[in-house]
């Protein structure tokens, strides 16, 4: 435990001392504030520059990212209403694209950014301009010097600086512009229940957030908290098999069934998050 504490002898969002041990083991640790309750992994051995997974992050994101647009527009719904000006949204980890696409319909300029190999898929399916990097190797290449949105769903879990990441974010986003931010709910009741076993605790997030700890996030990058709440995150039934390894044959045998086989896969651990820059409408 010394050897975890020597490397992080303070919280790096509220820089309190007043820390506790969540987890631990040989090579990593997470730590958790008792003051502003932000929740970081510290890794001896950079394990998330290796990360694997079960399914390709080009084609199997892009055509998930097809099924979900009840998801996507569900969100959409809840973010328009606020009337974010000008009509260009930056989706930061946009993943499969799925999102944009539903904005475009919409009417918004889209553009995105995801250093993922579906960057490749998205730019040439959709016709999209995506960036292959962070916020900040992109921030030259961008289309536009203001958006009305900028948002990160399910990506700011796995930014090692999060402070920086939002200060980058206010300086793209105009004066009535929306920051929106979706992440898994740390400490909700299924976290509190399963603890290590929760789905979304992994070696490959770098932090997990609640309600108090992203308001204090907001507060130190100079935005206002509009609203926070849960939604429902929704996935289809195919990609839910495929994370979780199933044999092939159940997999093309779910394929076979007609139908989209949309399932709901949260237990209330999704947190959404609107918030605008301070001092703006």
């Amino acid at each position: 435990m010394a050897n975890w504490r020597s490397q992080m002898a303070c919280c790096p969002l509220c820089g309190t001392s007043r820390l506790c041990e969540f987890y631990q083991s040989s090579d990593w640790s997470v730590l958790q504030c008792k003051h502003c309750t932000y929740t970081w992994v510290v890794d001896a051995c950079n394990a998330y520059n290796n990360m694997t997974g079960a399914f390709s992050w080009g084609e199997d994101v892009y055509r998930e990212s097809q099924k979900r647009n009840k998801m996507y527009v569900d969100r959409i719904r809840r973010i328009v209403k606020y009337n974010p000006q000008p009509q260009k949204w930056l989706d930061v980890g946009c993943a499969g694209g799925g999102l944009l696409q539903c904005v475009s319909r919409m009417g918004f300029y889209v553009e995105g950014i995801e250093p993922g190999p579906a960057a490749g898929v998205v730019s040439s399916k959709l016709n999209f301009v995506i960036h292959r990097s962070d916020l900040h190797g992109a921030r030259g290449l961008l289309a536009a010097e203001q958006y009305g949105v900028v948002s990160y769903f399910h990506v700011l879990e796995h930014v090692f600086d999060p402070i920086q990441e939002l200060s980058s974010a206010r300086q793209i986003l105009s004066p009535s512009g929306i920051l929106v931010i979706e992440v898994p709910w740390f400490n909700s009741l299924s976290w509190r229940v399963l603890g290590t076993h929760h789905r979304h605790f992994t070696r490959y997030h770098r932090s997990y957030f609640t309600p108090q700890s992203l308001s204090f996030l907001l507060y130190r990058t100079a935005f206002h908290l509009i609203e926070h709440t849960r939604v429902p995150y929704y996935v289809s039934l195919d990609w839910l098999l495929m994370r979780k390894k199933s044999p092939i044959w159940l997999r093309k045998w779910v394929a076979s069934i007609p139908g989209s086989k949309i399932v709901r896969a949260d237990l209330g651990d999704v947190l959404f998050v609107i918030a605008r820059k301070e001092g703006s409408i």
